[in-house]
């Protein structure tokens, strides 16, 4: 029962830190954006909203894919869980 909860919760873990590192790089690519001179934005091959939108379209179809594939959660033993009392009674 400790090894399951213990799965459960590293999954998890795992599952917040890919989205929100998914999320950080996006916010990146539009910092990026953001803080560009305009003589770099003037150059025909700089970024772009068009193609920051597209990288981060990119990102979040990689993170759902990836989202997508981890285990959710672990099947079910088929066994009682066991009491919380250890046998007390009363």
């Amino acid at each position: 029962m400790a090894r399951q909860g213990i799965r459960e919760a590293t999954l998890d873990y795992s599952g917040i830190r890919l989205v929100l590192t998914g999320f950080a790089t996006q916010l990146g690519q539009l910092r990026a954006l953001a803080e560009m001179s305009p003589t770099d934005r003037a150059q025909p091959d700089g970024q772009t909203v068009a193609s920051v939108t597209a990288i981060n379209k990119a990102i979040t179809s990689a993170m759902e894919g990836a989202t997508k594939q981890m285990p959710q959660g672990a099947p079910p033993s088929g066994r009682r869980a066991r009491s919380t009392n250890n046998g007390a009674t009363g």
